[in-house]
């Protein structure tokens, strides 16, 4: 191998006694390792990567709130709020699922609650079929028919065909 295949680095650590330099011979054909990425495309991926990161540790908190049962409807609710809260405040994008779970979660026994946040999300234009009918399915909990008629009708005039299974029962 002469001179010209290497690749020579120095380095000169400077230390309180004394100066020690390195010197690193590396084959001209050994592989680099990729620069970091400075381009707007990798910091965008980078950047959608930690708010989907961000989203789904609220989404898991909310879902965990959910199934876990163990907490009283008021204080579920109340952590399901501040869980939205946190997402507003780190200003995250709205997550139709995580609403869904809070207003499922608030719908349980805060009905007004659940509305509102309903209202946010369709305000917000990010309402899905899943976000009407568990609005539907909230109203009917509480005995309200007349506003879980008027939620399945606002959705069809967004332009959204509810499930039958979502719809059924108020057929029945």
């Amino acid at each position: 191998l002469t001179l010209a295949h290497l690749t020579l680095t120095t380095t000169t650590t400077t230390t309180a006694n004394a100066a020690t330099t390195t010197t690193t011979a590396r084959h001209a054909n050994t592989p680099q390792p990729p620069p970091p990425c400075a381009s707007d495309a990798c910091n965008s991926k980078a950047s959608a990567k930690r708010l989907r990161q961000a989203v789904g540790a609220h989404l898991r908190n909310l879902n965990a709130l959910r199934s876990a049962g163990t907490l009283e409807p008021r204080d579920a609710c109340n952590d399901a709020l501040t869980e939205i809260d946190k997402m507003r405040a780190a200003d995250l994008p709205t997550s139709s699922d995580a609403y869904n779970a809070a207003i499922s979660i608030c719908g349980t026994c805060d009905c007004d609650a659940a509305a509102t946040l309903f209202d946010e999300l369709v305000a917000k234009d990010s309402a899905t079929e899943g976000s009407y009918a568990t609005m539907v399915r909230v109203h009917l909990q509480h005995g309200r028919v007349d506003r879980a008629s008027r939620t399945l009708q606002s959705m069809l005039d967004a332009g959204m065909q509810p499930r039958l299974r979502n719809s059924a029962p108020l057929l029945a």
